[in-house]
């Protein structure tokens, strides 16, 4: 698979409908890159020029800030502190849409929204967001919260999006996730799968 400087070998093809995916400015989605073809490479992303570039080689952080992560069933796993008060994990999906915004959003599972409202008893939603669940429309709590501290990150008053208690998420172990609504704000963003670091600068 060839895309502008530089080319993907011995990659096993799967088939599926994406016909039900988001689209693109209108653009028909033809396929996807999966985690487990990307896991050996250094990913950057740079939101400004709208360009991604890949390389076979380690990433020097320079001065900019790093965040480290593990590889959990083929995805990046963050360890992070909610309110200085809440140790937890989120998992990093890079297909998650959302309608552009300033906001900076998480999503967390009903567990750790629960674990969250019990030491942080003041917290109550701000506003709802509409979502498709597995029985239709679902109404999404979105809380604002002070802080989220990344190993690496600090993140001033981010909003948490508590997703629906089904499918996945009515198991009591499910985590959230977070995508790149968070990192667009960092401007670039480079996602380094050989040392397991994510670099980013300073969120503006």
């Amino acid at each position: 698979l060839s895309v502008p400087n530089f080319f993907f070998s011995n990659m096993r093809i799967t088939r599926r409908d994406l016909s039900k995916f988001i689209t693109l400015n209108g653009k028909k989605l033809d396929g996807i890159i999966g985690m487990d073809v990307l896991k050996d490479l250094a990913i950057i992303v740079d939101f400004r020029t709208k360009k991604i570039s890949f390389s076979k080689k380690r990433i020097k952080a320079g001065n900019c800030a790093t965040i480290p992560f593990e590889m959990h069933e083929n995805t990046p796993l963050f360890e992070v502190r909610f309110n200085d008060t809440f140790n937890t994990y989120l998992h990093y999906n890079s297909g998650v849409s959302i309608e552009p915004s300033k906001e900076i959003y998480v999503n967390v599972s009903p567990s750790q929204w629960y674990e969250l409202k019990r030491i942080n008893k003041a917290l109550t939603p701000h506003k709802y967001l509409v979502g498709n669940g597995v029985g239709g429309n679902v109404y999404l709590q979105v809380i604002k919260i002070n802080k989220l501290n990344f190993q690496g990150l600090l993140i001033h008053e981010p909003s948490i999006i508590v997703q629906p208690e089904e499918g996945y998420f009515q198991q009591k172990e499910a985590i959230g996730f977070f995508g790149n609504n968070l990192f667009e704000k960092c401007r670039k963003v480079t996602i380094d799968f050989i040392s397991k670091q994510i670099i980013v600068n300073t969120i503006r």
